[in-house]
């Protein structure tokens, strides 16, 4: 079983948007987060050769990797979390494009993650966008709401953008 302990201090708790989180534990700055993170904080390049290949085999397989560790002690372990994909996602995603409707994913997941998962519910490679904070899928979403024009005429089609998420962001 899990042992939490009973003598450690948690304060100053922060959630790192897009990144992850970071809290004192008895005065001592911890991390548990995504690569992006501990690139920002100098942590991955510390990183042996070995645990890096590592982590890029894991995201290969379309997981999505994090790292947990301290300012003094480095990356102290890392772990990998894989999204189950539904079994009617690919039926759905199917007849979405059956009905000439778009379809693309936007994700704050890594490059590796987001085109397997991609690839297993059948949305094409240039309809991935990843590594995405909370603001710039914000930014994107309202770019495709813009209207595009109508081929050959002088008018604009209006778009309509349905974004459905995990409700995380």
């Amino acid at each position: 079983g899990v042992k939490i302990p009973r003598d450690v201090a948690i304060t100053d708790h922060n959630i790192l948007k897009g990144e992850g989180i970071m809290a004192k534990a008895n005065g001592k700055s911890v991390y548990v987060g995504n690569a992006r993170l501990f690139n920002r904080i100098g942590l991955m390049d510390k990183l042996p050769d070995h645990y890096l290949r590592l982590s890029k085999s894991w995201a290969n397989t379309g997981g999505t990797i994090g790292f947990i560790g301290t300012d003094e002690d480095g990356i102290i372990g890392m772990f990998c979390v894989m999204d189950v994909i539904r079994e009617e996602a690919r039926a759905v995603i199917k007849g979405l494009k059956d009905a000439h409707i778009d379809t693309m994913i936007c994700t704050g997941d890594s490059n590796a993650a987001a085109h397997a998962v991609a690839r297993e519910i059948g949305i094409p490679r240039g309809a991935v966008h990843s590594q995405l904070l909370p603001e710039d899928k914000l930014h994107f979403v309202g770019s495709l709401k813009r209207p595009q024009p109508k081929r050959f005429t002088l008018c604009r089609e209006k778009r309509y953008v349905l974004f459905c998420g995990d409700g995380v962001n």
